[in-house]
């Protein structure tokens, strides 16, 4: 037998089974059900300052807050910004100060954990545009 859940959650489960003689057993089990994973890592944002696509972070769900980092490269692979946290992005700016970086492509690092506590990395390239 088979049964979709729809919710995430736990679901106590018992299966009554019978024999063609007519005995029956009972089988009993806790059932978890987790979040799917998903990533979404945009591939531009534009630090301008209108409130709009301003600043570098990925989205996602069934990731945990903590055991999260996101590392952020120049072109000649020099570390330019670091987060240990899922919810601080990168806004542009250089190595903690108020310069913002030049329009052009930088690569960054991500490392999320799930709920089940997998570890997931994900490398690419975002392009930071200047209008």
């Amino acid at each position: 037998p088979t049964h979709v859940y729809t919710y995430v959650g736990q679901y106590h489960v018992y299966m009554v089974a019978t024999n063609s003689y007519g005995c029956k057993d009972t089988a009993y089990r806790m059932v978890e059900v987790l979040p799917e994973v998903m990533v979404y890592i945009p591939n531009a944002f534009t630090p301008d300052g209108n409130g709009k696509n301003d600043v570098f972070f990925p989205k996602g769900i069934g990731i945990r807050e903590d055991g999260y980092k996101m590392e952020i490269f120049d072109r000649w692979g020099e570390l330019i910004f670091v987060s240990e946290k899922f919810s601080q992005g990168w806004d542009g700016r250089v190595k903690g100060t108020n310069v913002i970086a030049q329009e052009g492509v930088y690569v960054y690092k991500i490392m999320v954990t799930t709920l089940e506590g997998d570890k997931k990395y994900f490398v690419g390239h975002v392009t930071l545009l200047k209008q």
